[in-house]
């Protein structure tokens, strides 16, 4: 029977931070093939993944980096979460 670590899919190890980010979404324009459409909504496929760079400060230390989405989430106060990877 697998125990809920098993469960887990992250490669790394998660540190908790709290700090302000600067975020640029790097894109023209992205060719892209509808799933589904609704009245509020619309979900697509694409070849190209959704980049962006992020720069911010951890421990004194600035950092870098370029990403792309993994998954988004509205949360119940309307406000979202964004997951990235880094690919740079």
């Amino acid at each position: 029977m697998d125990d809920d670590n098993s469960l887990e899919r992250r490669n790394s190890s998660r540190k908790f931070v709290n700090t302000e980010l600067d975020v640029n979404i790097d894109t023209d324009n992205l060719e892209a093939t509808s799933v589904n459409l609704s009245d509020t909504g619309i979900c697509f496929d694409t070849q190209t993944p959704l980049h962006i760079d992020v720069k911010f400060v951890v421990e004194g230390e600035s950092r870098t980096h370029t990403g792309r989405l993994i998954w988004a989430k509205k949360k119940e106060d309307g406000s979202f979460t964004y997951a990235f990877e880094y690919v740079k």
